[in-house]
């Protein structure tokens, strides 16, 4: 118990040092989303709001992401060809955790603040993520505002719960490295009455010292109640000692009839005195 208070009153004090400052700051570089190690085969088809239309048909149970569900996609390359209607077997990436070394020379956190703050049809959206990628590129005046936001303000932009965060579907062999948009999902806190009943936990002495009960028993037909605990109290009730022996339950019930047999008993036998004597 010592070592367990001891260990969260030094994690307490450490998180308001620098130094756990920077131990933060590594913690919550990226958002923690559950996705697959393994490859997984993705379906890639036109989208209406995106460049892509992208759902997985083998991602199972377990992860942040589900399979046959629609996912926004846009392009990384748009020197490197794509058939749409296919499968790809792919590998999945968190954008700001990490990624692929062949897409280590993009801006994640650019591209990241740009899904979360798009302007126009998925057009203007897809040139302006090309153009901040390649660096040119046919811009609408919707896509340059995007483009002069993103390098104005995505510096460092991480997404919070409600927001965007982009994950790379990458697969290589010459193909387009694509990404899908993911709704970070709000994580519910701890309970208020769990953190409380933990924190009472810590608080409680060591003191509690379990009574040891004679054994065998003292008498074949006793009984000893377990211990019970008074909270704030720290003590346990004392066990009864040797040649006090609680009575069970069933003797108890057979012993109120037999007192009450003998109680009308005396009755009648005293009755039938009173008569005798006054016969005479």
């Amino acid at each position: 118990m010592k070592k367990a208070l001891s260990a969260f009153l030094a994690m307490f004090f450490l998180l308001g040092t620098p130094a756990s400052s920077a131990l933060i700051g590594e913690f919550i570089a990226h958002p923690q989303i559950t996705i697959p190690q393994r490859p997984v085969n993705m379906h890639v088809d036109y989208g209406e709001k995106s460049r892509f239309d992208i759902f997985f048909v083998d991602i199972r149970y377990g992860y942040d992401l589900q399979d046959f569900q629609s996912y926004r996609g846009w392009c990384l390359d748009r020197n490197l060809p794509m058939e749409k209607g296919w499968i790809y077997e792919v590998t999945l990436h968190n954008s700001l955790a990490s990624v692929h070394p062949d897409l280590q020379h993009i801006d994640f956190h650019k591209i990241n603040y740009m899904i979360n703050h798009k302007e126009g049809g998925r057009e203007d959206v897809q040139n302006a993520m090309w153009h901040l990628i390649h660096g040119s590129g046919k811009l609408s005046e919707k896509s340059r505002k995007m483009v002069e936001s993103a390098r104005e303000h995505g510096s460092g932009f991480i997404p919070s719960p409600g927001q965007l965060l982009a994950i790379v579907c990458h697969h290589g062999g010459g193909l387009q490295p694509t990404f899908i948009e993911y709704a970070i999902p709000f994580r519910p806190e701890p309970e208020e009455e769990v953190v409380t009943a933990f924190m009472e936990e810590l608080d409680e002495p060591e003191s509690w010292v379990i009574p040891e009960y004679p054994w065998p028993p003292p008498h074949p037909h006793s009984i000893y109640l377990p211990p019970t605990r008074e909270r704030g109290t720290g003590t346990f009730p004392e066990p009864p000692t040797k040649g006090e022996p609680v009575p069970e339950p069933l003797t108890l019930l057979l012993l109120i009839p037999a007192l009450a047999g003998i109680h009308l008993m005396r009755n009648k036998i005293f009755k039938g005195r009173e008569g005798g004597r006054n016969s005479l």
